[in-house]
């Protein structure tokens, strides 16, 4: 029993310090870049902690990691070419979701350039 709890409390630790550097890394993509990214041109895409990532969240998670560290919202990350779901178009500005209530600026809009790649 013991064996078991201890096995399991090192593997709830390494889970979130996994998470953390996977935090991290997304965070210093979103601070070292502007305007839209694909996810493919990211260092967290060449990482393992890229399995850490689903397909189809990076435009909102790109958003929320920015407006939870009181930034506007310069950059936002794709999602990987060939994803077909995704919450919402980031380059079409009619579905982004209005965050003015919660002090979020959404400055990166369609039609700005590009990330240099």
């Amino acid at each position: 029993m013991l064996v078991a709890l201890i096995a399991v409390v090192a593997w709830q630790v390494h889970g979130a310090m996994t998470w953390r550097r996977y935090l991290a890394q997304y965070r210093l993509d979103l601070q070292t870049r502007t305007g839209f990214v694909a996810f493919e041109d990211t260092a967290l895409a060449r990482t393992p902690l890229r399995a850490l990532s689903w397909g189809w969240t990076h435009p909102p998670t790109s958003v929320l990691l920015q407006a939870m560290d009181g930034e506007p919202v310069r950059t936002v990350i794709e999602n990987p070419a060939g994803q077909p779901h995704q919450l919402f178009d980031p380059r079409d500005a009619a579905q982004w979701p209005d965050l003015s209530p919660l002090g979020v600026e959404t400055p990166v809009r369609p039609g700005a350039t590009p990330a240099p790649r």
